[in-house]
């Protein structure tokens, strides 16, 4: 649980996290060209960490780690950690990772 009033917690939730749905869901505007506004199961989106994590506790969905948690970063950490931008990759690489963690 976030602080109510840290505009970083608040921001770090809105960052965009992968995320693959475990089952057919109706009612959802997803995406634009979709008529039905029905996304089918194995669907890959990318949601806001909020609705993800919410929707990971339902069962809805998988989240898979975001792009810049990887093997590369993992990779340019371990050769030189000082000179590596984490900003660049994610301005709140770590409030959202540790989010992610408790997932």
């Amino acid at each position: 649980m976030g602080q109510y009033h840290d505009i970083d917690d608040i921001l770090a939730d809105e960052e965009l996290v992968p995320a693959v749905f475990l089952e057919a869901v109706n009612g959802v505007a997803l995406f634009e060209a979709n008529d039905t506004n029905r996304v089918e199961p194995r669907s890959k989106v990318e949601l806001p960490f909020w609705l993800a994590s919410e929707l990971h506790l339902r069962h809805a969905t998988s989240v898979t780690i975001p792009p810049c948690f990887g093997k590369k970063t993992q990779e340019e950490i371990g050769a030189d950690g000082a000179h590596v931008d984490l900003r660049s990759r994610c301005l709140y690489i770590y409030e959202l990772g540790c989010k992610i963690l408790q997932l």
